[in-house]
């Protein structure tokens, strides 16, 4: 991170251990699974219905299964951005002295969703939220479009694996 106080990633590891253990690493552990499970529920969702909707046939359509894998992966992206702030927020509080004097010692300032959602709020309002918000879309769309359209052709290339005719000479 820019103006990190650590030389590189061993010192940070060494250090985050040596000054709050091993639990810094799970430190959004449970922001990391309250923002998951909705997020893979609004992409399956919105990926279905799109699909339904896009090409209500159920042939394969590779465009479909971009448009839809991009669009839901989106949608599901732009839902869930207040959790990855929040998550941003636990993983990267810097350890200075005004933090570590208002946490009582050598622990972060905010731990926890709750806490997260507070200072977020708190430090920038409603808006703080959706910071990062168009780059995360950008970032999920071709992944999940990719994959959405890697796991169509396979699916429709392995079910009819049979179907065609095999001549022998």
């Amino acid at each position: 991170m820019h103006r990190s106080p650590y030389s590189g990633v061993v010192d940070c590891i060494r250090t985050m251990i040596q000054h709050e253990g091993p639990a810094a690493f799970y430190r959004s552990l449970t922001t990391q699974v309250a923002m998951n499970v909705p997020f893979q529920v609004t992409h399956l969702v919105t990926y279905e219905f799109l699909r339904k909707t896009l090409n209500p046939a159920g042939t394969y359509d590779p465009m479909t299964h971009l448009v839809a894998g991009g669009v839901g992966g989106a949608v599901a992206a732009a839902v869930t951005t207040p959790f990855d702030v929040a998550k941003t927020l636990l993983n990267t509080q810097e350890m200075c002295p005004g933090a570590k004097a208002a946490a009582g010692g050598d622990q972060p300032i905010t731990r926890g969703l709750v806490a997260a959602f507070r200072t977020i709020h708190n430090v920038s309002g409603w808006r703080g939220f959706f910071k990062g918000l168009l780059p995360r879309v950008l970032f999920t769309m071709p992944g999940t479009a990719i994959s959405w359209s890697v796991y169509e052709f396979f699916k429709h290339h392995l079910h009819h694996a049979g179907d065609e005719e095999v001549t022998h000479p």
